[in-house]
């Protein structure tokens, strides 16, 4: 009993190893034409929104008053901070350097008054330590706000002649 169950098993796997194999090398006059199938997308596999991102830098102008570049008095004092002013042993260069760190402007310094040295430690205002240097170095200082300017200039009664190239190739 036993045989002819392992027979009759093993006669039906060749018989459809067989089928298979005729199934496999029958030729056909023409080759079967492959269907081109639409796209298929992947499911959504995320079921909440997107966590909300904190670290983007963004700027934001809060909402403020346009001021008008005129002042509303014209007669009105600036008013200025008191600033501590201390150079000791310096040259006028780093005295303007100084006064236009302080206010945020630039600086012009003549070429004639630029090495004079000069000490002076104060507290005021910008003008009172513009007019303590001037009074002090016997020079004139102007402080232009309009161009955002501080200039140290040589006295008016002093007469500044012009300096010439005076080299090897000179005329």
């Amino acid at each position: 009993m036993k045989k002819s169950k392992i027979q009759i098993s093993i006669n039906c796997c060749a018989g459809v190893l067989f089928a298979a194999c005729l199934a496999a090398c029958t030729h056909s006059a023409t080759m079967p034409t492959i269907k081109e199938e639409e796209p298929t997308f992947a499911y959504s596999v995320r079921k909440l929104p997107p966590e909300p991102v904190y670290n983007r830098l963004r700027w934001g102008n809060l909402p403020s008053p346009i001021y008008s570049p005129q002042r509303p008095d014209p007669d009105a004092p600036l008013i200025l901070p008191p600033v501590h002013f201390s150079l000791k042993r310096g040259t006028l260069k780093d005295a303007i350097n100084m006064l236009a760190a302080i206010t945020r402007y630039s600086t012009y310094c003549s070429e004639a008054v630029c090495n004079k040295r000069i000490s002076l430690d104060a507290i005021g205002t910008v003008h009172e330590l513009a007019q303590m240097i001037a009074k002090k170095a016997d020079i004139e200082v102007a402080i232009d706000h309009a161009n955002r300017e501080i200039s140290f200039l040589p006295p008016a009664s002093e007469e500044v002649k012009p300096s010439f190239y005076k080299g090897k190739n000179a005329l």
